[in-house]
């Protein structure tokens, strides 16, 4: 093979005339080479020009103005022989133009030129692509270079790293990326993507629509006792287990419909899918406030009926925050995300016994005061919601998502123990949440002998949640702010909290007790949901956030579900079993977390 030899005092370099290919980099000073052998057993090639394509197309087929032409990966330069334009010492240039074998596979007209320039013991690499037509010309070129390394016998190829400039020596933070400008020039311009202002009120307008959704499950969960008493029931037992049955409809519904909400998200878009159920959601929000409180089959069917709308609205979590937020903002919006659902909590913890005892109303009454408060939250979302903006916020959204539709996704999460472990994170410490919320009001009057008001457990209800909201907004801006933009060393902390939460559950029996338990319990129990959600989120791509946002939700309703049949059907009011339940839960949540190998926001990037 036909090879042109370069040097200078320092080093000397070969050069293949076929690929125009770099070949050897020796010092000359110990005879030392820096660059691959090329042994064919492993890779035959040393530094090939990668011209046309940078990789590959899907089934080495593409497609121009209709027509489909074969393109191996990489293109087709590396493999032609090119032609001798220039040379001295320190110095060559060689050149490829299209023939009518190359157009063929790539239809247009160009003049590709490869430099190779000795300067000191540095070798520099020079591209020149002109187009030889008056067409627009599409193309990518790049380099794949390979080292000798280790260079020295006994050292490690961990030992070694690629260290970058630019031409000027700068340090590869003030690097720019290349892009094309008009016309198809090359150019150094920064490529930026434009964030727009509408986003906070796509976000905050869904907010709206899940609140609605929310305190439509919590709304009894303050006055359990006052519920069951005022459909009938005879005794605590079946009493709880009524109310939480209406827990367990929303959970069931959403494990039942998690998947098939998936597959509508993927078909018609998250805005319409939200849209149609928000409707949904308030007509049977106002139903279950004109005949929920006649009967308790009548608020079962209601229930049902809002039940079904769950997962159509809360699995856009992932969506909103990908299509409208850039990876900076993800984390505050996922977070925005679950302050809607805790909005919906507050509004039933501590609305609903306020109403009632301040108003005199009974529960029909607050039924009917939030059905028609559904009304302008859910229009508010369908008029001023879009699906997405006109251009997207980040360079990783123009990446089409592997999909749950075409069955790739759920493959490739099956296979991502990252995604496994942080999905099951995520179901344990959401069941926590679930049946705490559910069943607050009887576990605290368990541990302190039926003696608490059910306004001021409301009002730790509250507590709760507004501390939950705080750290909701604090938790994920410090996440994404952070510098490697780690996100399990903030759910192993919150982990901990929950725990030392739960204890004050069992021992806390003074008012400043309680309100701490509260606070702890609502800044990590409910403050990490949006890390271990973006923790999902990042471990699981590119699958969909639509397919990741329903497997989470349908697996922490799922576990919400067993927690509450077990604290029902096993425990019967024994809550202390109740809450060695959930420390085992949360410990093993936290052991779970301590597996997952999370990589930095460079270590992302790079894979």
């Amino acid at each position: 093979m036909e090879q042109i030899r370069l040097e200078n005092e320092q080093i000397e370099v070969t050069v293949n005339i076929h690929g125009a290919e770099l070949r050897s980099l020796k010092s000359k000073a110990d005879g030392q080479e820096y660059l691959w052998n090329a042994d064919a057993k492993y890779w035959g090639r040393t530094s090939p020009v990668l011209f046309p394509f940078v990789g590959g197309v899907k089934n080495k087929v593409y497609r121009h103005e209709g027509k489909e032409y074969p393109m191996n990966q990489h293109g087709f330069a590396r493999d032609m022989d090119f032609t001798l334009i220039s040379r001295s010492t320190d110095e060559a240039w060689l050149a490829l133009e299209d023939t009518d074998e190359t157009r063929k596979v790539y239809p247009f007209h160009f003049h590709l030129e490869i430099g190779y320039r000795l300067e000191g013991t540095a070798v520099r690499v020079m591209w020149k692509v002109k187009n030889t037509n008056e067409k627009n010309m599409y193309f990518a070129i790049g380099a794949h270079p390979a080292f000798f390394c280790p260079v020295r016998e006994g050292e490690k190829q961990s030992e070694y790293f690629l260290k970058f400039k630019d031409g000027e020596g700068n340090a590869p933070e003030l690097l720019t990326n290349t892009v094309f400008g008009e016309g198809g020039v090359v150019t150094t311009q920064k490529k930026e993507y434009k964030l727009y202002k509408r986003r906070w009120v796509v976000l905050l307008s869904f907010v709206c629509v899940n609140a609605v959704m929310q305190y439509g499950w919590a709304f009894f969960s303050s006055i359990v006792t006052d519920a069951w008493h005022f459909y009938g029931f005879q005794d605590a037992a079946s009493g709880e287990a009524a109310i939480s049955a209406l827990t367990m409809i929303i959970m069931g519904c959403m494990i039942v419909f998690s998947i098939p909400a998936s597959w509508v998200f993927e078909k018609i878009g998250w805005y319409k899918t939200v849209s149609i159920a928000g409707i949904v959601l308030m007509v049977f929000t106002l139903l279950r406030g004109f005949i929920g409180g006649s009967s308790y089959t009548a608020l079962v069917i209601t229930t049902t009926g809002i039940a079904v709308t769950q997962p159509f609205i809360i699995n856009a979590f992932g969506m909103i925050s990908a299509l409208w937020f850039p990876p900076a903002e993800r984390g505050i919006a996922n977070g925005w995300g679950m302050i809607s659902t805790y909005l919906g909590v507050v509004m039933a913890q501590f609305g609903v016994p306020w109403l009632m005892s301040t108003f005199g109303l009974d529960i029909p009454g607050a039924l009917k005061v939030f059905g028609f408060l559904s009304i302008p939250m859910i229009l508010w979302f369908i008029l001023f919601a879009r699906e997405k903006p006109p251009t997207p916020p980040a360079d990783e959204d123009l990446i089409e998502r592997v999909s749950f539709a075409d069955g790739d996704g759920m493959k490739q999460l099956a296979k991502n123990k990252k995604f496994i472990y942080a999905l099951l994170v995520f179901w344990l410490l959401q069941g926590v949440y679930f049946t705490l919320t559910t069943l607050m009001e009887p576990i605290l009057q368990f541990f302190n002998g039926g003696s608490m008001d059910s306004l001021f457990i409301g009002t730790l209800g509250t507590i709760l949640t507004v501390t939950g909201v705080i750290t909701t907004l604090v938790l994920p801006i410090a996440s994404d702010r952070s510098k490697s933009k780690k996100r399990k060393p903030i759910v192993l902390v919150c982990e901990i909290g929950t725990l030392v939460g739960l204890v004050l559950i069992i021992t806390g029996h003074t008012v400043g007790l309680q309100i701490l338990m509260a606070c702890c319990l609502g800044i990590f129990l409910t403050g990490v949901t949006p890390i271990v959600m973006v923790l999902g989120y990042e471990s699981a791509y590119p699958v969909s956030e639509g397919t990741t946002e329903s497997l989470m939700q349908l697996g922490a309703n799922g576990w919400g579900l067993i927690c509450l049949l077990a604290v029902n059907g096993i425990f019967q009011g024994n809550h202390m079993g109740t809450l060695v339940f959930f420390l085992a839960g949360t410990v093993l949540s936290l052991v779970l977390t301590m597996m997952i190998k999370e990589a930095s926001l460079k270590e992302r990037r790079i894979e």
